[in-house]
C-alpha cells in the first residue's frame, strides 16, 4: 500500500508543535544534573567547637516552583540538629530539607531561606560544594572555609548560644507571644522565631472574638497555622485564652442570657476549644484576668453574673476536654506581693478546695523599667507551695521613650532578674515574653510615651535585655 506523505505545510506545522511541546516539557521538568535556574547560597553564620549555625537561602530563576526539595552532601560528616522555617532529613552524610507549610511556593526570581544548628567534630567543617533542587542541579555553596582558627575566642558562642538550647538545658520553656501577620509575612520574624524559643503563645488569634465569632460557630483557621508552624519546628503551644472579660463577640459581650443558658454557652466554648487542640496544646491559660485590683471578681466580664462559679466551671470543662492539657489561672499586676496577689491566693486556695482541676498560676510581668517586684520569688514560692505549677507568661519591661544606654540597662537587669526568679522556684515550668522584638509590641498603641519593650530592636538585633536573659539562663 503507497505510503502518503504529508502536504509540507502540514509536516513543517507539526514538527514545529512537537518542537514546541518538547522544549515546554524540558523547561518545566529540567533533567536531573541540569541547571534549573537555582542558585543556593549556603553560609555559616557562627561555629564553635563541635557546633555550627548555618543559614541557606534557595533564589529561583526558573519557572515557579510549588513545593522544594533540597539535597546535598556534608563533606565531613555533620549533622543538623535543629532546624527552622523547613524539615529536615539527615542519614549520614545526606541532607535532604523540604519546605514548611507556608513556604512551598518559589516564583520565578523569588527566594526562600531555612537555617539550622548543626555538629562537626572540629577537624573540618567543609561547606557543601554541590545542591540539587527537586532532582536538578543549582549552583552555589562559598568556598570551604576550613577548620576554625581560634575555635573558641569567646566562651559563648557554643551550641546552646540560643535561648531555645540555654532554657531546655535548664528544664524550663522559653516562649513568647506571636503576631499574627508577622508569622505571615515576614521571614526574618519567622527564622528567630523558631531558632530562639522552645513554646509560643498566639498574642490574639485564640482569645474568644477570633474562635468564637458567632454562637455555635468557630473558626479555627490562624490558630491552627500557629500550631502548624510550632509542629514543623518542634515547639511547645500555649493557649491564650478561654474565658476573659476583654475581646469577647458582640453576641456574647451583649448578649442577655440566663443564668442556666450561659453556664451551657461556657461549656460548649470551652469543650469545643479545647477538645480542637486537644494533644496540640499543653497548657492553657483558661481563666485570665479574673480580679480587679483589689482583689474583687472583675464585673465586666459577661461570664461575671455566674459568679465565682464560672472560673470553677471553665477548668471543669477543660479538664474533661483535654485530660492532658496544664491548666492555668493568669493575671496581670500580681508579681510581687500585695492586695491583688493575695486575693489570687486565696481563690486558688478555695477553688483547691473545692477539688477544681487547677494545675498552675501565670504571672504576667508586664514591667516598667526600674520596677522590678523585690518580692517576686517569694510571691511564686508561695503559690507553687500549693502544689502548683507557675509560669512567667507575658513578659515585657517598657521604657520611657526614648531610649538611652542607660535605660536598655536597667531594663536588662529587670528581665535579667524575673529569669533567675524562675529558675529559683523549681515549680517555675516556662517563661514566656510576650513578644520578642519592638517591631511587633502592644505597649506603644496602649502607653502613651513607652514602648521598646522587648528584648530585641526593630531589625531583631539583641538588645541588652536578650544578652541578659541569654547570661541568666547559663
Amino acid at each position: 500500500m503507497p505510503v502518503r506523505s504529508l502536504p509540507c505545510r502540514r509536516l513543517l506545522a507539526t514538527c514545529v508543535a512537537l518542537l514546541t511541546l518538547l522544549m515546554a516539557t524540558l523547561m518545566a521538568n529540567p533533567a536531573a544534573g541540569q541547571s534549573a535556574g537555582c542558585t543556593v547560597d549556603f553560609n555559616v553564620q557562627h561555629q564553635w567547637p563541635g557546633g555550627f549555625t548555618a543559614s541557606v537561602t534557595v533564589s529561583n530563576s526558573g519557572p515557579s516552583i510549588n513545593g522544594w526539595t533540597l539535597d546535598w552532601q556534608f563533606p565531613n560528616g555533620q549533622q543538623i540538629q535543629q532546624a527552622w522555617n523547613a524539615d529536615v532529613d539527615n542519614s549520614g552524610p545526606s541532607a535532604s530539607v523540604s519546605n514548611a507549610s507556608w513556604n512551598a511556593n518559589i516564583p520565578n526570581g523569588g527566594s526562600v531561606n531555612f537555617g539550622f544548628n548543626g555538629s562537626w567534630d572540629n577537624n573540618s567543617n567543609g561547606t557543601p560544594s554541590s545542591f540539587t533542587l527537586n532532582g536538578s542541579t543549582c549552583d552555589g555553596g562559598p568556598p570551604d572555609p576550613g577548620p576554625d582558627p581560634d575555635p573558641d575566642p569567646d566562651p559563648d558562642p557554643d551550641p546552646s548560644g540560643t535561648l531555645r538550647a540555654k532554657a531546655e538545658a535548664r528544664g524550663i520553656e522559653i516562649g513568647t507571644a506571636v503576631s499574627d501577620s508577622a508569622l505571615q509575612n515576614e521571614s526574618d520574624y519567622r527564622q528567630v522565631l523558631a531558632r530562639e524559643f522552645s513554646s509560643v503563645t498566639a498574642e490574639n488569634v485564640m482569645k474568644p472574638d477570633t474562635l468564637h465569632p458567632s454562637r455555635g460557630n468557630f473558626n479555627f483557621s490562624r490558630g491552627d497555622a500557629l500550631v502548624d508552624f510550632a509542629q514543623q519546628n518542634g515547639q511547645e503551644v500555649r493557649g491564650h485564652t478561654l474565658v476573659w472579660h476583654s475581646q469577647n463577640p458582640s453576641w456574647l459581650q451583649n448578649g442577655n442570657f440566663s443564668d442556666s443558658e450561659l453556664l451551657q454557652i461556657l461549656r460548649e466554648h470551652v469543650t469545643e476549644i479545647v477538645s480542637h487542640y486537644r494533644g496540640e496544646i499543653y497548657e492553657w491559660d483558661v481563666a485570665n484576668e479574673v480580679l480587679n485590683d483589689n482583689g474583687t471578681l472583675r464585673s465586666e466580664s459577661p461570664w461575671a453574673q455566674l459568679g465565682e462559679q464560672y472560673i470553677a466551671e471553665a477548668f471543669r470543662a477543660a479538664r474533661q476536654a483535654d485530660p492532658n492539657a496544664k491548666l492555668f489561672l493568669n493575671d496581670y499586676s500580681i508579681d510581687g506581693t500585695n492586695a491583688k496577689s493575695d486575693a489570687y491566693y486565696q481563690l486558688v486556695q478555695r477553688l483547691l478546695n473545692q477539688r477544681v482541676p487547677i494545675d498552675g498560676m501565670g504571672f504576667q510581668t508586664h514591667l516598667i523599667a526600674g520596677q522590678y517586684p523585690s518580692s517576686m520569688q517569694q510571691n511564686l514560692q508561695r503559690f507553687a507551695n500549693l502544689g502548683l505549677d507557675v509560669a512567667i507568661t507575658e513578659a515585657d519591661v517598657r521604657i520611657n521613650l526614648p531610649t538611652d544606654s542607660s535605660k536598655l540597662q536597667t531594663q536588662a537587669n529587670d528581665f535579667r532578674q524575673t529569669v533567675e526568679v524562675c529558675l529559683a522556684v523549681s515549680r517555675c515550668t516556662s517563661y514566656t515574653a510576650w513578644g520578642f522584638t519592638d517591631r511587633h509590641s502592644w505597649i506603644p498603641d496602649v502607653f502613651d510615651g513607652q514602648g521598646a519593650a522587648t528584648l530585641m530592636d526593630t531589625n531583631l538585633n539583641p538588645k541588652p535585655a536578650y544578652n541578659a536573659v541569654l547570661q541568666a539562663l547559663q
